[in-house]
């Protein structure tokens, strides 16, 4: 079974730190308090976190409504969501930290999709 730890990254893995921006009741660009990231583990030696989601491009901001349903406990968009793929056609950023020689099985989204490589390098195939 895949393994969930909340606030840290895997065992040997580096913690991801990101900044959600927002603006505040005057209308100021400020940071909303980001919850802690939950990694879920990867067989054969890794993890993922979703590090923000939201179900439509251009993303509704009104309210805060984009960070309200990303730091949801449940929902397509939630930061605690183990799936990676999005079931909406929005935007996904995940951070996903693979060992050398694991492997991830390829698959279709109907979102629009970030991935970084941070260190290393990643075979397509």
């Amino acid at each position: 079974m895949a393994q969930q730890m909340i606030g840290t990254a895997l065992p040997g893995l580096r913690p991801c730190k990101r900044y959600i921006a927002k603006h505040d009741a005057n209308g100021v660009s400020v940071y909303d308090d980001s919850p802690d990231q939950v990694f879920n583990g990867i067989p054969g030696g890794g993890g993922v976190a979703r590090s923000y989601s939201v179900n439509s491009v251009p993303a509704n901001l009104t309210n805060d409504q984009d960070v309200k349903a990303y730091r949801a406990k449940e929902g397509p968009t939630s930061y605690t969501r183990r799936e990676i793929v999005n079931p909406e056609p929005g935007a996904n950023l995940l951070v996903i930290d693979l060992a050398p020689g694991a492997v991830s099985a390829m698959h279709r989204t109907v979102s629009l999709d970030f991935s970084v490589c941070v260190q290393g390098e990643i075979d397509h195939e």
